[in-house]
């Protein structure tokens, strides 16, 4: 690579670094309104904490150093949450929301803090809602199912005020890393849709170990495939 892309290349990887740190300064000290994560028919009291490793965090690399980790008491057990940010094996920074159920841990949701970028250098904290699980049978009935539940989950977050377009693109807020800011929203109200969508997905994923109360029940599936890992630490 010549010297001028090099240092082109290093310019905007210190860049990317800041904002991220930028915007986990500001994730980092939003609360969740009244201790609870509400989105229209879901209302799940949040106690501060978990019991267990989730994924990364207890290490360094998370950005947000556990500062949003849950535990919410479900009918079956508890159900543990974090929020952790950090830049994955492909170099981008990504806001990662991972569950635990028991043994069953995985992630359920993210948002790309790098590839999401304006001219302007605001960050679109948007994500196509789809599925990739896995299961034994069919092609055509697997396809179905998957498309059924993005159908189910994006008619769901519609309902409830949520903007997702014809393309099943959720947008959750845009923020702007200069002035350390959300532009559209609060960073209360983004942490409360954000983990709302989270606990939601990771329901119509089937494979997380958990189901919440009035939401459509859906048939389990196999483990798919492994989160994303942290560039710098090596798988746990």
């Amino acid at each position: 690579m010549p010297l001028a892309d090099q240092q082109s290349a290093t310019r905007w990887a210190a860049r990317y670094a800041e904002d991220a740190r930028s915007f986990a300064r500001v994730l980092a000290a939003a609360r969740l309104p009244a201790g609870q994560v509400s989105l229209g028919r879901l209302s799940l009291a949040a106690w501060r904490g978990v019991a267990d490793r989730i994924q990364y965090n207890k290490r360094v690399v998370d950005l947000l150093d556990n500062a949003h980790e849950y535990t919410f008491r479900l009918r079956s057990s508890d159900l543990q949450l974090s929020l952790q940010l950090y830049e994955n094996v492909t170099r981008y920074y990504r806001l990662f929301c991972y569950t635990r159920m028991d043994v069953t841990q995985g992630m359920t949701f993210s948002v790309n803090l790098t590839t999401q970028r304006q001219g302007d250098h605001r960050i679109t904290l948007r994500q196509t809602l789809r599925f990739a699980d896995r299961h034994e049978g069919n092609v055509e009935d697997v396809k179905a199912m998957r498309q059924e539940k993005q159908r189910l989950l994006t008619a769901l977050l519609r309902a409830h005020g949520l903007f997702v377009t014809s393309k099943n693109e959720i947008l959750l807020g845009v923020f702007d890393p200069t002035k350390g800011q959300f532009v559209d929203t609060t960073p209360d109200k983004f942490l409360n849709n954000f983990i709302a969508v989270s606990l939601i997905k990771g329901h119509f994923q089937g494979n997380k170990g958990y189901v919440l109360d009035g939401l459509p029940a859906l048939p389990p599936i196999s483990p798919g495939t492994a989160p994303s890992s942290p560039r710098r630490a090596g798988r746990p």
